[in-house]
């Protein structure tokens, strides 16, 4: 089998098919959390979904107050205040359903922790490494590029921060266009 040219032209795939099969737990477990699923981590999702999804920001523009969902609220404005109270406005939104939103996220982590305890990994970043076809060497070496180059990026806040007049930028600030 290991002759056959088919075979080594799909090596990769069957390879990671296999690496996956190896987190899988006996067919009556994998039944079961898959029937448990429905009512438990999924249902948990929709829920974070649903209010989420449901969430309305108030937010003044023209002199009206406007209802919006977080993601049509703009931080691009020229003016410092504008961005300031729609950053204040998202806020207060997502305080409002902040202890639903962190109990959906938390049983949804949970059951996935649950999971890879009864999977015997003992790393919470395994599957998802595997998952993305990625290895944990990979991920390292992202986040050490990361960490070695992040002095550029806060050298560009640091000179946005100079142009627009401020000590130092505010998280509603990053957006904000440049002085003309």
């Amino acid at each position: 089998m290991a002759e056959s040219t088919y075979l080594k032209r799909i090596r990769y795939y069957l390879t990671h098919r296999r690496r996956q099969a190896e987190l899988r737990l006996p067919r009556d477990q994998e039944l079961l959390a898959a029937d448990l699923s429905v009512d438990g981590i999924h249902a948990w999702g929709r829920l974070y979904d649903r209010v989420s999804g449901a969430l309305k920001v108030q937010v003044i523009e023209k002199g009206k107050s406007v209802a919006k969902s977080p993601g049509q609220v703009l931080f691009d404005s020229p003016q410092r205040t504008v961005r300031e109270n729609n950053f204040c406005a998202v806020n207060t939104a997502w305080s409002s359903i902040e202890d639903t939103c962190a109990d959906a996220i938390n049983h949804i982590a949970g059951t996935r922790l649950t999971l890879y305890r009864r999977q015997g990994l003992k790393d919470h970043l395994v599957a998802p490494l595997r998952f993305n076809r990625m290895s944990r060497e990979t991920l390292d070496a992202m986040w050490d590029t990361i960490t070695r180059s992040k002095r550029v990026l806060l050298d560009y806040f640091s000179c946005k921060a100079k142009l627009l007049g401020l000590e130092r930028l505010s998280w509603f600030d990053q957006s904000a266009p440049l002085p003309t």
